[in-house]
């Protein structure tokens, strides 16, 4: 990526910053053998921070959570089971929704969090605030009129001109925007390798990056309870960015303010808010079906509802749907005849099916005519299946559009999309092909962000 490309904002990044602010482990070398596990370690930190945006968040593989953390914070991943971050796994829409109508209820969960979490007594808590607040700032794909919800609506550019934080507010707002507006978390990939170092491949990495030292204003952060941190260091000491090693075994998280959080989410998610604002900017009424609920966003009142399907949706690692034989439509009715039975392995076929539709969700689409034999310009088009439903006459796929780029370049890498021969992008049908969408574009030369 060329170099206007870093850096940029994405959950990684934001974890690796946190990560930084992490407390020490309070566990002796005795108590380690001895079996006790670290009640900070990289993993439950980020369990917690999930918890956050998904209270009923469970851990569906602890052997492999270390793994998802690490990949994660190093920008390598964007989805999966343990990472429910797009559609497919979790539906953002119940946390843009407290966030925009019960603010202050989750306020102290992200309180908590702090609090169990997070060294507030050492000077890298300013460090990192201040090097979210520049890769903010230095993100050209973040607008100046872009909306972050820290102790109100706030355009990017107000947050930038602010002099006194509150770290709880500051941390709901940024990952809010991030889960929201940037869940593709594989662009801050270059971001990781320009800030990190790594002596051989299989080293710890060590964070050397000055981003945050020059930042133009001499930030004052504090904590809800009225607690205000030390200010930033002027030097850059190298940092090693640790790596858990023990197994790992979620836990319950019984709290009062999150078992509180739990109930409120559990109630948006069986009546969920109807976003119709009313009124004037700054104080907006929202209705429900119980009644009206008044609102004071600040300045700016918010967008109508939230974007689960954008430009910046994370591309699935492991399954994409090719759909041939159709010009893109945001609702294509596929013959069941044509449907998950062609040009699909016994593996995959096990794991899909037209009745499933659950899983059929989320996953990007490559959407396309049949081939022209004489050679004429087709285009392609790159999108995600928001919603499946199957009926007597056909299966409806219900699709998002990204992009489109040639088919030519389709056809002359062919391979690397799971297609073993030119006939099959000749013949209408719908398949899945269990391969890395992003990685087949980019080694094709089709760049996606």
């Amino acid at each position: 990526m060329p170099s206007s490309d870093i850096p940029r904002l994405c959950g990684g990044l934001f974890l690796l910053q946190l990560l930084r602010m992490k407390k020490p482990s309070t566990r002796t070398k005795a108590e380690g053998l001895k079996g006790q596990k670290d009640s900070v370690n990289n993993q439950r930190v980020f369990e917690a921070l999930i918890r956050i945006f998904y209270p009923d968040f469970k851990i569906n593989s602890d052997e492999s959570f270390a793994k998802d953390t690490a990949e994660y914070r190093a920008c390598k991943k964007s989805a999966g089971i343990n990472l429910p971050f797009k559609m497919k796994y979790c539906d953002s829409t119940p946390f843009d929704t407290m966030v925009k109508t019960r603010y202050n209820d989750i306020l102290p969960v992200v309180s908590e969090f702090a609090d169990l979490y997070l060294d507030l007594e050492d000077t890298k808590a300013c460090d990192a605030v201040k090097a979210i607040l520049q890769t903010i700032a230095t993100d050209t794909t973040i607008e100046p009129e872009d909306i972050f919800y820290i102790n109100g609506a706030m355009t990017k550019q107000e947050l930038l001109e602010q002099e006194e934080l509150v770290l709880e507010p500051f941390l709901l707002g940024i990952w809010h925007f991030i889960l929201l507006h940037k869940p593709n978390n594989l662009v801050g990939r270059d971001t990781f390798l320009d800030w990190n170092e790594q002596g051989i491949e299989g080293d710890q990495w060590t964070y050397t990056s000055h981003i945050g030292k020059d930042y133009p204003l001499d930030i004052k952060l504090s904590q809800m309870n009225g607690y205000t941190f030390y200010n930033n260091s002027d030097t850059v000491d190298e940092e090693v960015l640790e790596e858990d090693t023990e197994e790992y075994t979620s836990e319950d998280i019984m709290s009062p303010a999150y078992s509180a959080y739990r109930v409120l989410f559990q109630q948006i998610i069986i009546n969920p808010v109807v976003n119709q604002f009313i009124g004037v900017p700054g104080s907006s009424q929202i209705a429900n079906n119980n009644g009206i609920i008044n609102i004071n966003f600040g300045a700016t009142a918010p967008s109508s509802a939230p974007i689960p399907y954008t430009s910046q949706e994370p591309l699935d690692e492991e399954y994409y749907h090719l759909i041939v034989g159709y010009t893109y439509k945001n609702r294509i009715i596929i013959d069941k005849s044509r449907a998950l039975n062609e040009y699909i392995s016994e593996e995959t076929k096990q794991i899909f099916s037209t009745e499933n539709t659950n899983l059929l969700k989320g996953l990007p689409a490559l959407i396309m005519p049949e081939a022209d034999r004489t050679g004429a310009p087709q285009d392609v088009t790159l999108g995600y299946v928001t919603k499946v439903r199957s009926q007597d006459n056909g299966v409806i796929l219900y699709v998002s559009k990204d992009l489109e780029f040639p088919m030519q370049l389709l056809i002359e890498h062919k391979e690397l999309f799971g297609i073993s021969h030119i006939f099959e992008l000749s013949r209408t049908h719908w398949t899945i092909k269990h391969i890395n969408l992003l990685e087949a574009m980019e080694d094709a030369g089709i760049h996606y962000e």
